[in-house]
């Protein structure tokens, strides 16, 4: 990793090693907890301060970003509490056990489908040009769901 003056501490809030992605170098936080949920003493996670934005980023938790609001998620990263400013939700640090998580995208596909259920109104638009009779079968096909 390049040269970067300021580092910060984050807390890796699982039992397993987490790998991030930074200006094309792999990073390994290690865990700061055990399978049981105890914090492991000793282990100490310092990266360059610009990491934290990708590290938060990279590892969302599964069903917690929010449909129409993309910013609002939580993250398997805590980062600890400056003292003097604001709470932010990435100050969390408290264990999270990743069995436990059966999303399998940042979105929760059953607040999506909320969503599009509850407009009435709602029109399933086709993108593309249909050739042939068998193209409206094809999995392939796109379709939108535009609000009514």
């Amino acid at each position: 990793m390049g040269i970067f003056y300021e580092q910060t501490e984050i807390i890796n809030r699982t039992s397993e090693d987490i790998e991030i992605m930074f200006d094309g170098q792999r990073l390994h936080i290690k865990p700061n907890y055990t399978a049981a949920g105890e914090r492991i003493p000793g282990v100490v996670n310092l990266v360059p301060k610009q990491v934290i934005a990708n590290a938060l980023n990279q590892s969302v938790i599964p069903g917690t970003e929010k449909v129409r609001d993309p910013s609002n998620f939580e993250s398997y990263i805590g980062v600890p509490q400056t003292p003097g400013r604001k709470a932010r939700p990435w100050n969390d640090c408290s264990y999270i056990d990743r069995s436990k998580n059966k999303e399998i995208s940042r979105v929760s596909l059953a607040d999506l489908m909320d969503d599009l259920v509850i407009d009435p109104n709602a029109k399933l638009v086709v993108r593309g040009k249909l050739q042939r009779e068998e193209d409206y079968a094809s999995p392939r096909q796109i379709f939108d769901v535009v609000p009514g």
